[in-house]
C-alpha cells in the first residue's frame, strides 16, 4: 500500500514537472517573440533617428558654407536632439537584447530539464525513477 502511494506521488510529480516545463516553454517562446519584435522596432527607429540626425547636421553645415545663413546653426543644432533620441533608442535596444539573451538562456535550461524528464520517464525501476524525479525537482527549484 505504501509503495503504491509513493508510485502515485512519483507519477503526479512527473506529470506536474512535464506540464510545468511545457507551460514555461510556451510562455518563454511568447516572451522571446515579443522581445524580438521590440528589438527589431527599436533598432529600426534608432537607425532612422541616426540617419535623420546626420542629414540635419550636414545640411546645417552645408548652409553655413554655401548660403552663410544664421539659420544653419539652428538646423545643425536640431540634429542634437535627434542624436539624443538615437542614443536612448540604442540603449533601449541593448536592454531588450540582454533580456532576449536571458530568455534564451532560460529556454536552454528548460530544454535540458525536458530532456532529463524524457530520460527519467524511461526508467523502469520505481525507486531509481523516484530519486531521479526528486533530484530534478530540487535542481529546478534551486535555479528558480
Amino acid at each position: 500500500m505504501i509503495h503504491s502511494h509513493n508510485k502515485t506521488n512519483a507519477v503526479s510529480t512527473e506529470r506536474f514537472l512535464t506540464k510545468w516545463i511545457e507551460e514555461t516553454r510556451r510562455e518563454l517562446r511568447q516572451q522571446r517573440e515579443e522581445l524580438r519584435k521590440e528589438a527589431r522596432i527599436t533598432f529600426i527607429v534608432a537607425i532612422i533617428a541616426f540617419v535623420v540626425g546626420l542629414l540635419l547636421i550636414f545640411t546645417g553645415i552645408a548652409f553655413v558654407f554655401i548660403i552663410n545663413l544664421p539659420i544653419s546653426v539652428v538646423i545643425a543644432a536640431s540634429g542634437i536632439p535627434i542624436g539624443i533620441v538615437c542614443s536612448v533608442t540604442f540603449n533601449f535596444y541593448k536592454e531588450v537584447n540582454n533580456r532576449l539573451f536571458r530568455v534564451s538562456d532560460e529556454m536552454s535550461s528548460l530544454d535540458k530539464n525536458n530532456i532529463a524528464m524524457q530520460y527519467i520517464s524511461r526508467i523502469s525501476d520505481g525507486k531509481t525513477k523516484d530519486q531521479a524525479i526528486q533530484y530534478l525537482s530540487k535542481s529546478i527549484m534551486a535555479k528558480a
